[in-house]
């Protein structure tokens, strides 16, 4: 007897009850995300290889490349590649004559453009920054600094007072403060934006932001402090260049827009959010903290392709009640689907998942 329409009679049988269908194109899937693991792995090789050792290296070259592409969208502005190089270079030209290739310098900056012009500015002199949550406050601040060994500080005018609050405690441990914006501040605190729009256009000496060693310190992000005082991790500049690649990973491209409204002093934000977005060179739109009201909203006004979120967020989002104009496109203004074909973030339960398929 040929056993062949038997099996075959089985295999059919198989498919019609659901059994097989669904996990082949689970095995599709994973065999799909196994190719593009190798590819990004790849191109972290390539990079390496053609001496881009950290992601403000990766930076400057997408400003090389797409020097016009807007890069960050924050508020009413649109900052391009090579606007935002501009800040750095003037960043690390005034920032030069108080630092050298190895210190440390924390930021106390809320999610802004000024944020990262601090952050590559100082990547130029081969200076760690470390990030601190805009939350922490005397005691668990003063504790910070010391932890990460910093010397300076680098904070906004809506942060300073968090710095003004324990200033001759930072001066008896030797930090240098600076604050990025105009205002009344006492005499040894210096106005750094005041710095920066008198800087030459000159740029720093190159060498100063070639990382000797791709394992050596590129930054160092805090831990929550739920069990105690925050704690410093140190990330290397080999981990912050293989953040760059997660968007690719994720399929999106540099045709993207995408939606950041997560913190930057954490790594979702900065490493997986900005990286990620430079590492395909797309552009971002920057909030200043998450909405869950104004999400919808942004997505219509920016035409986002793409958003990142963690923990809770979606489940806010999906939850906020549905206007009726959630599908419509803010650019023809026809009741069509929103432009977003991607979200990225921690496993999404069911419900709220199929509650954002409806809505986007």
């Amino acid at each position: 007897m040929d056993p062949w329409p038997v099996l075959g009679s089985v295999l059919a049988l198989l498919l019609l009850c659901g059994w097989l269908w669904p996990r082949l194109v689970l095995l599709a899937q994973d065999v799909m995300f196994t190719v593009r693991a190798a590819r990004v792995k790849a191109q972290i090789r390539r990079w390496l290889g053609s001496g881009v050792q950290s992601l403000p290296q990766l930076f400057q070259q997408r400003l090389r490349n797409h020097p016009d592409r807007i890069f960050i969208r924050f508020r009413e502005q649109t900052v391009t590649y090579r606007e935002l190089g501009a800040r750095c270079g003037r960043a690390a030209s005034a920032l030069l004559p108080d630092l050298a290739p190895g210190d440390t310098v924390a930021l106390l900056l809320g999610n802004e453009p000024r944020f990262l012009a601090a952050w590559f500015g100082l990547a130029q002199l081969g200076v760690v920054a470390a990030f601190l949550n805009t939350n922490v406050r005397k005691g668990a601040l003063r504790h910070c600094l010391g932890a990460c060994g910093a010397r300076g500080l680098i904070t906004s005018p809506e942060l300073f007072d968090a710095v003004q609050e324990i200033l001759p405690e930072l001066h008896n441990m030797g930090i240098k403060i600076w604050v990025m914006g105009s205002g009344d501040y006492p005499e040894d605190v210096i106005n750094l934006q005041e710095l920066m729009d008198k800087a030459s256009d000159d740029p720093v000496p190159a060498h100063l932001g070639v990382p000797k060693n791709p394992m050596d310190t590129a930054i160092c992000i805090f831990t929550s402090g739920t069990t105690g005082l925050p704690k410093a991790a140190r990330i290397s500049h080999l981990k912050t260049l293989m953040c760059c690649v997660f968007y690719q990973l994720c399929v999106a491209n540099s045709d993207d827009i995408i939606y950041m409204s997560l913190p930057l002093y954490h790594k979702s934000g900065a490493l997986l959010g900005i990286g990620g977005c430079i590492g395909v060179g797309a552009s971002l739109v920057l909030k200043e903290r998450f909405s869950a009201s104004q999400f919808w909203n942004d997505c219509r006004k920016y035409n986002v392709t793409v958003f990142q979120y963690i923990g809770e967020l979606c489940r806010y989002l999906t939850n906020q009640p549905q206007a009726t104009h959630d599908t419509t496109n803010p650019t023809t203004h026809n009741t069509t689907r929103s432009t977003i074909h991607l979200g990225t973030g921690e496993t999404l339960g069911r419900p709220p998942y199929e509650r954002a398929q409806r809505r986007t």
